[in-house]
């Protein structure tokens, strides 16, 4: 069995460590939960996109990110 991070890349949580971790870890339980509901393995990208806009909406923060919040190394 292959190890998972031996298949992820390195920085792939890192936004889990972020300053908006709270947001990023919101957002996949709300994206994790949208399949849910769905008999089969895929949801509406429409559905998806509708319940992160409302999330925002709702969320009284402010969200800023710079070029080295993207970048790598």
């Amino acid at each position: 069995m292959k190890n998972l991070f031996h298949v992820l890349p390195e920085d792939f949580f890192k936004p889990l460590t972020s300053k908006y971790k709270t947001e990023y870890a919101d957002c996949i339980l709300l994206i994790f939960n949208s399949f849910k509901p769905e008999i089969s393995y895929g949801v509406n990208r429409e559905i998806v996109v509708k319940v992160l806009e409302e999330y925002f909406e709702a969320d009284d923060n402010e969200m800023t990110f710079d070029e080295r919040t993207y970048c790598s190394g």
